[in-house]
């Protein structure tokens, strides 16, 4: 059983991914911002239902230092976590959205990979994006930064993040890159559409 600190967890990855963690018993620590005048709990409520014993819901935001967890927090979690899975991320592709899309995305994983290191967490599990391919006529698992435009700001964010991934020399690391996500693929279930989807 691990101790695993994930990001985007409200997020309909996240809170698919966070499901099937907890049936292998792992602990999970949620990070989880506020939004529309909802705290954390209350987000987390919103998707989990009942706080189960053992979870841990912390109110951060990975726009800001630390993800925005105060210092007795961090001193307290040094060395107790073993993992982080890094879901969140801003799934918009409008450029009038840009610096939204770049602090989460970019500066967002950053935050994160600073705080892996300040906590002493071992490993990263990082989810990106097919789409990092922009407009190469082949790409491959291996592949990453062969030269490819990017169509929209998601792209080149999604490979930045990457970048700053990739360069770390003291976290262990895994990148995993979805491509369209609607919903599960056993009975389609989704929490929202966005985008495209929700138009349909």
């Amino acid at each position: 059983m691990a101790t695993i600190l994930v990001t985007g967890a409200t997020g309909m990855v996240g809170s698919i991914l966070v499901s099937v963690l907890k049936k292998d018993s792992h602990k999970i620590i949620y990070l989880i911002r506020s939004a529309e005048k909802r705290n954390s709990l209350i987000r987390f409520r919103e998707i989990f239902g009942a706080v189960d014993e053992g979870d841990v819901i912390i109110q951060g935001d990975i726009t800001i230092p630390h993800g925005g967890m105060s210092s007795d927090l961090r001193r307290q979690y040094i060395g107790k976590i073993d993992m982080i899975v890094h879901c969140a991320a801003s799934i918009k592709f409008d450029e009038k959205f840009a610096k939204e899309i770049r602090l989460t995305n970019i500066y967002g994983t950053e935050v994160i990979m600073n705080l892996a290191n300040e906590l002493r967490i071992p490993e990263i599990h990082h989810i990106s994006t097919a789409y990092i391919a922009g407009d190469a006529i082949s790409f491959n698992e291996e592949d990453f930064d062969i030269g490819q435009n990017h169509r929209n700001v998601y792209e080149s964010s999604k490979m930045e993040a990457e970048r700053l991934i990739r360069n770390s020399t003291s976290v262990k690391y895994s990148i995993y890159r979805l491509g369209i996500v609607v919903g599960k693929a056993g009975d389609g279930f989704t929490q929202d559409y966005n985008g495209y989807y929700g138009f349909l």
